[in-house]
């Protein structure tokens, strides 16, 4: 987890992790009959909300990447 955390993709990788220990820490839960039930539901579903709301605004705001990086390219270079 620590070396995850100094990669960062769109806060998807976090995301992915957190729903990966999520379904882990439930089958554990429900197997040994423990407390904690909820709390691996609550980072199930925020690891996927975290996974939706990022798709969502890549796809939003792709373009507008795309176009600052295409004017970004276009400036000529200073010293």
């Amino acid at each position: 987890m620590g070396i995850v955390s100094f990669v960062r993709i769109f806060n998807v990788e976090k995301a992915l992790i957190a729903i990966i220990f999520g379904i882990w820490a439930f089958k554990r839960i429900k197997a040994n009959q423990l407390q904690g039930k909820n709390l691996a539901i609550v980072g199930i579903i925020l690891g996927v909300v975290s996974v939706i709301v990022t798709t969502i605004l890549t796809i939003k705001f792709m373009p507008q990447l795309m176009q600052m990086q295409q004017q970004m390219m276009q400036q000529p270079i200073t010293k």
